[in-house]
């Protein structure tokens, strides 16, 4: 919450008289303080608790529900998920543990594998356990890729068929009429 929005809902509750237009945090905190049992220690915080508490309790419950609509989970969470861990797998399995950008294998070259956000997580955090943004890269390409790129190197799930003619040389005689 902003100064502004604070000088008007706090004008509201103690009248325009005693808000001021120029009032500051400070004199927002030893309003509340001097015209009611709510004590503000730590001044902005506890002006915007007293504002949601007291003056716009419906204002409290908003704001929970937004913080609970945005709380993303933190990448320690994220990474030890069962969700997850079961999709990783799923990926490892798929690919047969090699990277496909570079096609090394723990197993062969004895490389640590990663399981990629094709589209990073910090970027496009609603795609994070999306099948179909995920790839496996070796740590070497994916360290190099970091969140700057979002190029597939996933192979295509079914292979281009281009089929050719075959050619038959045929021998032209060119013979020199002179």
């Amino acid at each position: 919450m902003k100064l502004k929005k604070a000088r008007e809902e706090l004008g509201k509750y103690f009248g325009p008289n005693i808000i001021g237009q120029k009032s500051t945090w400070k004199n927002l905190k030893n309003t509340i303080d001097s015209q009611t049992d709510f004590k503000c220690v730590n001044g902005k915080a506890d002006v915007r608790r007293f504002i949601r508490e007291r003056i716009s309790p419906s204002l409290s419950s908003e704001i929970k529900h937004i913080k609970k609509k945005n709380h993303r989970k933190s990448r320690q969470e994220f990474y030890m998920s069962e969700e997850w861990r079961s999709l990783r797998y799923n990926i490892l399995k798929k690919y047969k543990g090699c990277c496909c950008l570079c096609g090394r294998s723990y197993q062969k070259h004895g490389v640590v594998i990663h399981v990629d956000h094709i589209k990073p997580r910090s970027k496009y955090p609603e795609l994070e356990l999306d099948e179909n943004n995920l790839q496996l890269l070796c740590e070497d390409c994916n360290l190099g890729k970091s969140n700057k790129d979002s190029i597939d190197w996933r192979p295509l799930e079914k292979p281009i068929v281009v089929r050719r003619r075959k050619l038959i040389k045929s021998e032209t005689v060119i013979t020199n009429l002179n």
